[in-house]
């Protein structure tokens, strides 16, 4: 860094001496320990133009942004990787808050102070003489044994506290030591802390262990009956509570001192008393407190008008009084200083102050009726003869309320305990009660009069040191003394304009900002109640309540606060009006189109299946059939449509086998491969998907390593005397950029190459303001060009002159290697990089095309590649849609374009200049793919795996450590039994809930879902459909989860506790990926799956199946004109003549059970009797409805239920 002329000067930290050497500098320091945030804080002091604090791996807790005295901001930062020529900072790229602040930023420092620590070296000991090192010694950390001549003294560091009272208690040990009054052996030491082998500060120790164990060692370590017995419960209690100070190891043993018991009495306790949040001399005065209270001296206010408001202050010891002429002051403790002083609402009276408390509110009536929320009942009143004013609850005592009346008579009563001895307290008045308040400690009441006073109780015995809030708080702000004014010689001719107006500092609250207006509406008072509902009212302790008449149906008592929607949302609704269509391409400027707007699945008490997706697409045609075109994206790529996608779904990515058309109608399908979760508005998605994109490209090229087995997908030629060369992972061979960096030395010339490897290109946009750099265009090409073979600067020590020098760094690639497809993020942090790409004059930033040349050795390669672009997705401040680009429905001419965006569930076909525009703000890059043209010529996916190993369904896998043989009830497929294309299987799933539901009760009685039950697969069970060994399982799988499991569902699912838990279950065990193989195996070979309710299950298992492929009995056993499905448990009952479900579901059991409803199914169509009998199912299942309702009647008249 010296060696560049712009470059900043470089010092170590030993080195700094006086504050001179930071003024007026832009300081940087690394390291984060005590010596750098010490030096911090004196650039700060020494008035630094920027201080900017380096730490290597962020912070747990982080420091303090601005020391006190000072309204000066230190910036925290990571670690630079090096600096630019023109001696500005470069930080790495990372998810660290500090690292995105500092990316959005210029740091040029002027000064570098390296505070990176120190090595214990002491050159003038000589090692030959056989001195110790700190390193070597054996005693506590501070002499060696057999050479006690030497200590080293403060050499060890605390985790928490000052080194000092360790390095006078490491000085009383060493003397004991030499004197000889230590016992050798000394005991284990406990006192170190836990650090890595590679760690390089291995003397760690905690404070308050060292401590005591260098007390013990020379008898200095005080029992707590040696302290109360001689010295008190004042130096006990400092002891317990305080930290471990070098004064109380000098109460007893050999370095005992008569001065200690002072210093603890004062300094130490004045330290603890200060420093926590409850003093302990409140909380010992506040633990000698009587239950009961006492009447202490009233506070007389200035004026003698009624006080009408009271409220003791949550964080000071202040209590504020209102009075009736609308004046509202603080009055300090006890003594009732009067403090600052203020006029509220003109001459009207103050009638609740508002301090963090609830207040009461007056009660004429004689009894105090007392509602429990908890079990909405009412309980017994209370009878106060006096007539309550005002109540309050007693904080400390849950049970327990203040009842006051006019007259200053206080009850206290514990409410579930009426007939407990209650406490009375008159006040001494001579008019009345007209405010009352309760601390939050309960310590005092107070209560202000008609006369302008407020009279105290309070349970403690000394009210001097108890505060009104029970700690000291924040401090008294008193009001500054006004200067005095300047006399005026005062004359007929003296102009007016001698009187100057006040000059203020800081803004009046006349200036009220509009933003701290309250936000609350205020409506008209609702309608007065019909005669008729009163007339017909009824009385239920303090509950008035009546029924509703039928003309007044429909005529709610209920406020508007939104238009009703007239589209049904939902299946289970009616459309009553068809909304007109309109141009989704028409929009006001900064106005985001319909089409980009957020959309929301909605839930009814029918769950998700009964979301209308239709209605909510912008189109008739806009779905996911809209894209039906069977073709294969690179294989082992993702089409990111959320960054929520389920970790199951990542795994058929893994497995090579996703098709577009899959993807869109398992999402279909399978609403659960997103996530519920709600995000706030300050989440930046735009940097979150660029981050995910980067850890999926890098994850998948990792776990699709098969070394030696690989696919290769380049083509190459087919000499057969050329060996076939061994292939990377196949996302390396599609994103791979295979390239190698040409380091440079500046100082002595020397050159040297090394590989690199990597799948992203991220965008790096010309700054502005720099003269001494080249020009640079702005067009998209020029960007990704110089992102592409930008030349890097940083320093280091170089291998072949062994001096430190800078170092440039340039990729070299040829155009031939330049990878299949080109995976970009935008990396748009700023606004300046936003304006970038907004459209100038109707032409897009973003080309479709592009020319793209290699380089080699600092020189473009003539013959270039050309790139076209698929996949482009993009942000919003509050949602992400994706862009894509279908290359088969070019063809199509009843598209407007091969274009599509997708919204979430909402897919639609739009212009190619839609796709490219960036008209506004609002629409933000951040992920572009391109794929090179000549694609179908380098690329060959033939070594590709088409499909999985249908040998899994002939092998009996579990991960269970104490299965069970008597419990297995499955035989797996022989190879002859695999199944073909028509095979029948009966299949059924048990599941277990991984998140409650979450629903929200509306004022008119409704329920709205906002985030429904997710549940996971537990179990899965297919049997063979036909054959002779038809209604067998050959799958009966537990599925192993790793989450936490909210409630197994054991009465509908049969799972229990432990059965999911490879150290307890006794059943078959397998992964869930495992699962997913077969059942997706199955699907791909034809299979035909029988079974009950199969919709909702294949929606929760998260796998499409053709419906052709499908056999529901639901729908089977169902008459369109009854909207009421029939269930298996009834089905069975009534068809079969079998119970099933009895206890717990079994999906065996309930599997067998759908196989042979469809086999019944076939013999009533065969017979031709099939609709008589589903005429007849319906009519028991409606008798056996109405039975039930019956009786349920009958019961309920005769009080039995």
């Amino acid at each position: 860094m010296q060696a560049q002329p712009n470059g900043p000067s470089v010092i170590h930290s030993h080195k700094y001496k006086t504050r001179s050497q930071l003024a007026r500098k832009r300081v940087m320091v690394l390291g984060t320990g005590e010596t750098g945030l010490d030096i911090a804080y004196e650039a700060v002091k020494a008035e630094a133009t920027e201080v900017i604090l380096c730490s290597r791996s962020g912070y747990i807790d982080p420091p303090e942004d601005s020391p006190p005295q000072t309204d000066f901001v230190v910036d925290l930062a990571p670690f630079p990787t090096s600096f630019t020529k023109i001696g500005h900072a470069v930080f790495p790229m990372s998810s660290r808050k500090d690292a995105m602040r500092m990316a959005k930023r210029v740091i040029k420092p002027e000064l570098i102070i390296f505070a990176t620590g120190y090595t214990q070296n002491f050159d003038f000991l000589d090692k030959d003489s056989g001195y110790a090192t700190p390193a070597e010694v054996d005693m506590r950390n501070v002499t060696k044994t057999g050479d006690e001549s030497v200590a080293f003294i403060g050499f060890v560091r605390p985790g928490v506290g000052a080194i000092p009272p360790l390095a006078e208690m490491q000085m009383f040990f060493w003397i004991s030591v030499v004197k000889g009054q230590v016992k050798i052996p000394l005991a284990p030491p406990h006192y170190h802390l836990l650090v890595k082998d590679t760690a390089r500060i291995k003397y760690g120790v905690d404070h308050s262990a060292y401590m005591s164990t260098l007390a013990k060692d020379i008898g200095a370590a005080p029992g707590l009956w040696e302290l109360w017995k001689e010295y008190g419960s004042h130096v006990l209690m400092c002891y317990c509570f305080g930290a471990s100070f070098t004064s109380f190891y000098r109460l007893v043993g050999p370095f005992r001192s008569s001065a200690a018991p002072e210093v603890i009495k004062t300094e130490i306790w004045e330290t603890i008393r200060v420093h926590t949040e409850y003093p302990i001399i409140a909380v010992d005065r506040l633990l000698e407190m009587s239950t009961s209270y006492r009447k202490i001296a009233p506070i007389t206010l200035s004026f003698s008008q009624p006080v009408t408001a009271l409220s003791f202050d949550p964080v000071s010891d202040i209590l504020w009084a209102g009075s009736s002429l609308g004046d509202v002051t603080g009055y300090y403790g006890t003594r009732g200083t009067r403090g600052v002083s203020f006029k509220v609402g003109g001459n009207l009276a103050v009638k609740k102050i508002v301090s963090g408390e609830n207040h009461s509110r007056p009660f004429p009536d004689p009894l105090v009726k007392i509602y429990d929320l908890r079990t909405m009942r009412s309980l017994p009143p209370i009878a106060f003869s006096s007539g309550p004013a005002f109540i309050h609850l007693l904080p400390k005592r849950a049970s327990t309320i203040v009842i006051v009346s006019n007259q200053g008579l206080v009850n206290i009563v514990d409410i579930l305990n009426p007939a407990a001895a209650s406490e009375f307290y008159q006040l001494d008045l001579a008019s009345y009660v007209t405010s009352s308040s309760v601390s939050a400690t309960a310590a005092y009441m107070a209560f202000g009069d008609a006369d302008g006073a407020i009279h105290l109780l309070s349970q403690a015995e000394d009210v001097t040191g108890v505060p009104f809030n029970g700690f000291d708080g924040q401090p008294v702000d008193w009001a500054d003394t006004p200067a005095d004014l300047s006399e005026i010689d005062w004359t007929d001719s003296t102009p007016l304009n001698t009187i100057g107006l006040p000059h203020y500092d800081t803004q009046l609250l006349s200036a009220w900002t509009p933003l701290l207006e309250p936000s609350t509406v205020l409506y008209p008072p609702p309608s007065k109640i019909s005669a008729q509902l009163l007339n017909t009212m009824k009385m239920k302790d303090n509950v008035a309540y009546a029924a509703l008449p039928r003309e007044l149906k429909g005529r709610r008592n209920l406020v508007s606060v939104e238009s009703q929607r007239h589209n049904g949302r939902f299946r289970s609704g009616k459309a009553t009006k068809i909304e007109p269509s309109t141009l989704i391409y028409e929009y006001g400027e900064g106005e985001v189109p319909r089409m980009y707007r957020q959309v929301e699945i909605e839930y009814s008490k029918f769950g998700v299946e009964d979301f209308d997706f239709g209605h909510a697409l912008l189109s008739p045609r806009s779905n996911f059939g809209e894209i039906s075109h069977h073709y294969q994206l690179p294989k082992g790529a993702l089409l990111t449509l959320r960054v929520g996608l389920r970790r199951s779904y990542v795994g058929r990515c893994e497995r090579h086998e996703l098709s577009v058309e899959q993807l869109l109608q398992d999402a279909s399908n399978s609403i659960e491969l997103v996530d519920y979760g709600r995000d706030s508005i300050e989440v930046d998605y735009a940097h979150r998907i660029q981050i995910f994109h980067r850890f999926l490209i890098e994850h998948l090229s990792s776990e699709g390593n098969a070394f030696l087995n690989n696919p290769l997908l380049l083509k190459i030629s087919s000499d057969p005397s050329n060996p076939r060369p061994l292939s990377a992972t196949p996302i390396t061979q599609l994103f791979g950029i295979d390239s190698t960096n040409i380091i440079t030395c500046a100082s002595c010339g020397g050159v040297r190459e090394k590989d690199n490897m990597t799948h992203l290109v991220d965008l790096a946009y010309p700054r502005k303001g720099h003269s001494n750099e080249s020009h640079q265009t702005t067009d998209f090409t020029s960007i990704l060009r110089h992102s592409f073979f930008r030349q890097i600067t940083h320093k280091a020590t170089c291998q072949q002159c062994s001096v430190p020098a800078s170092f440039t760094s340039r990729r070299s690639i040829p155009s031939q290697d330049l990878p299949p497809i080109l995976a970009i993020n935008a990396c748009i942090y700023n606004e300046e990089n936003l304006n970038l790409w907004l459209d100038v004059k109707g032409q897009t930033f973003l080309p479709t095309r592009l020319q793209l040349h290699g380089q080699v050795g600092g020189v473009d390669d003539p013959i270039g590649v050309e790139y076209i672009i698929r996949v482009l997705s993009k942000d919003k401040q509050s949602h992400l849609v994706a862009i894509v680009r279908v290359p088969e429905a070019e063809k199509r001419t009843d598209l407007a374009s091969p274009w599509f965006i997708f919204n979430d569930f909402v897919v639609q076909n739009i212009s190619e200049v839609e796709a490219l525009s960036f008209p506004d703000k609002w629409k933000v890059p951040a992920i572009i793919y391109y794929e090179r043209s000549d694609l179908p010529e380098v690329l060959d996916y033939s070594e590709l795996p088409n499909s999985i190993n249908e040998t899994i369904l002939c092998h009996d896998t579990s991960i269970s450590l104490n299965r069970d043989p008597r419990l297995i009830k499955h035989e797996v497929l022989q190879p002859n039994e695999l199944p073909r294309p028509g095979t029948f299987v009966a299949i059924d799933a048990e599941f277990v809930s991984m998140q409650q539901e979450e629903t929200e009760f509306r004022s008119d009685g409704t329920k709205k879902v906002l985030r429904p039950a997710r549940l996971s697969l537990a179990r899965v069970s297919v049997l063979r459909g036909d054959g002779p060994k038809q209604g067998i399982p050959f799958i009966d799988d537990h599925i192993h989860t790793s989450e936490v499991i909210v409630d197994y569902l054991t009465e509908f699912s049969g799972i229990k506790f432990g059965d999911l838990d490879p150290h307890l279950s006794r059943h078959t065990l397998t992964p869930l990926k495992l699962v997913y193989k077969k059942l997706r195996l199955l699907v791909d070979r034809g299979c035909v799956f029988i079974g009950h309710g199969l919709s909702k299950d294949f929606r929760i298992i998260n796998i499409y199946v053709p419906p052709e492929q499908v056999i529901d009995t639901v729908d089977l056993y169902f008459l369109k004109s009854r909207q009421r499905r029939l269930s298996l448990r009834f089905l069975s009952w009534f068809v079969l003549h079998e119970h099933i479900q009895m206890d717990a579901h079994d999906s065996i059991e309930d599997a067998r059970s759908a196989l042979k409803l469809y086999k019944a199914y076939n013999e009533f169509e065969e017979a031709g009797t099939f609709d008589q009998k589903l005429d007849e199912l319906y009519a028991k299942g409606r008798l056996y409805v109405s039975q039930v309702c019956y009786y349920v009647v009958i019961l309920t008249q005769l009080g039995v239920l």
